[in-house]
């Protein structure tokens, strides 16, 4: 199951979205998206049996298709198993009687392999295409040792495209979605040990394919709010997306090894707010820009990211947000359209061996403001060498103890909240005199903050001459 592994966890950050001094805001969700789905359709119920009910959900779905948009499928009380199901075109509603009272649960003995080796990813519930709102029900895998959760990829799956199609692709293939008030839960017990492998995801979002290059992107239209997720890899995964929206509002708590994990998304925007996060290995928000080969080769048109009012709590973890844009580096991204991340009014409380609330791996005018951290980790925020026109302001970091003795350091003392690698970039204390600053890049300002210089020309150029051009370039992304 390495394989599974390496697409699921496969290293190293991306991420990005600016804005300006003006509090120019981005990737607010439309209307259409912030609405659950509308059903005015007829309803089909369908009552669990206690032993397989895949045939019977599978007639209910096509009932529900013959009927029109706007109809229900809709689960009583009860626990439904289920093998792999896969509903294409859906418009409705698929409603249970709520959280902890509709519960599905997969069959033993799936047909992992069988799905695997059709280049199809194993997900216990599949929609592909469509417009679905996914209600009022849980999903459970209780796996034991003797039955492993390894072969399961996720329990629920979002998908505009599937291996199977191609190369005669929909020209308009695109999934909406919204998931509100559903569950999804792995094996119990989260063994500490990361390499042991659980269940890999509550949600998995993007193309339905295992492996190969060269594959088209996708479009997703996905929106996930007041849901629990726990005992898992990721909480959710967003693969490959071109265009489209990601809203996570009002989830928690997220208690898994990683929370959200973006990997080779090359447009669209997310909107992380208000969410509860309790995470132990990757972090909370891990975002991945580099070019996997998955996909065909594209410039960039321009991602956006906004991460607000969360609570990070984390223990033993690598960091809260991770944030990369790696494509830049190997230069592959059209720099009209960068990637631009926002990350204010966010809560990280730190413990145990936690690394970083914030590592800002590469970036371009990346904003972090307004943000609160406490606890233990060896530094609040770090900066890279090759992250540029950062504004690092109003953070505070008064009751956050770093270590900082980090081993490529060396010599350079402990409890430096942020550690500066990066050029040209600006750090604005918060006003209670706790930002320390250990400032090794060149051409940085630092004001309202003790830091300690080991670059040149500290007190360069700042970044606000920068900012009317990434105001555009928002509004411009915002309106197409």
């Amino acid at each position: 199951m390495k394989k599974i592994t390496y697409l699921f966890l496969s290293a190293m950050l991306m991420m990005l979205f600016a804005c300006t001094q003006e509090d120019v805001q981005v990737g607010q969700p439309d209307d259409e998206l912030s609405k659950a789905f509308k059903s005015n359709g007829p309803v089909f119920h369908v009552d669990p049996s206690g032993f397989d009910d895949t045939d019977e959900l599978l007639s209910a779905f096509a009932s529900a298709k013959a009927a029109g948009p706007g109809a229900t499928v809709q689960l009583t009380e009860g626990t439904f198993h289920i093998s792999f199901m896969l509903i294409e075109e859906f418009v409705g509603t698929f409603n249970g009687a709520g959280m902890g009272k509709t519960i599905i649960e997969p069959l033993d003995d799936l047909p992992s392999m069988d799905m695997l080796n059709s280049n199809q990813q194993p997900e216990l519930l599949k929609f592909l295409r469509g417009n679905v709102q996914i209600t009022n029900m849980s999903f459970l895998n209780l796996a034991t040792d003797e039955s492993p959760a390894e072969i399961l990829w996720a329990l629920l799956g979002l998908h505009d495209w599937a291996y199977s199609e191609l190369p005669n692709l929909p020209e308009d293939h695109k999934i909406t979605a919204v998931v509100d008030h559903v569950e999804f839960a792995g094996m119990s017990g989260l063994p500490d040990d990361p390499n042991i492998w659980i269940l890999g995801a509550g949600i998995a979002a993007g193309p339905d394919f295992w492996w190969d290059n060269n594959l088209p992107y996708s479009n997703a239209d996905i929106t996930v709010t007041n849901c629990t997720m726990h005992d898992m890899e990721q909480a959710f995964f967003i693969l490959s997306m071109e265009k489209g929206k990601i809203v996570f509002n009002e989830n928690g708590p997220v208690s898994s090894r990683s929370g959200l994990f973006f990997k080779e998304n090359i447009g669209g925007s997310a909107i992380i707010s208000d969410n509860d996060f309790y995470t132990t290995g990757m972090g909370s928000v891990y975002i991945d820009n580099a070019d996997w080969f998955l996909n065909e080769y594209k410039p960039s048109e321009g991602a956006q990211y906004e991460i607000s009012r969360n609570e990070f709590h984390l223990n033993n973890s690598w960091g809260a947000i991770t944030i990369a844009d790696d494509r830049v580096d190997y230069g592959l991204v059209d720099n009209e359209n960068p990637v631009q991340v926002l990350i204010e009014k966010n809560l990280f409380d730190l413990k145990g061996e936690t690394w970083v609330g914030i590592w800002n791996w590469r970036t371009d005018d990346a904003v972090i403001r307004n943000n609160i951290f406490k606890g233990t980790a060896k530094v609040g925020i770090y900066v890279d060498p090759r992250t540029t026109n950062s504004l690092i302001l109003g953070n505070n970091f008064s009751n956050l103890v770093c270590t900082s003795d980090i081993e490529w350091l060396p010599g350079y003392g402990e409890n430096y909240k942020i550690l500066l690698l990066g050029n040209i970039n600006t750090v604005v204390g918060g006003g209670n005199n706790s930002t320390t600053v250990l400032n090794i890049g060149e051409n940085n300002q630092i004001t309202g903050a003790k830091f300690v210089n080991e670059g040149e020309n500290p007190l360069g150029q700042t970044i606000v001459d920068n900012y009317m051009i990434w105001k555009e370039s928002l509004l411009k992304m915002k309106n197409p």
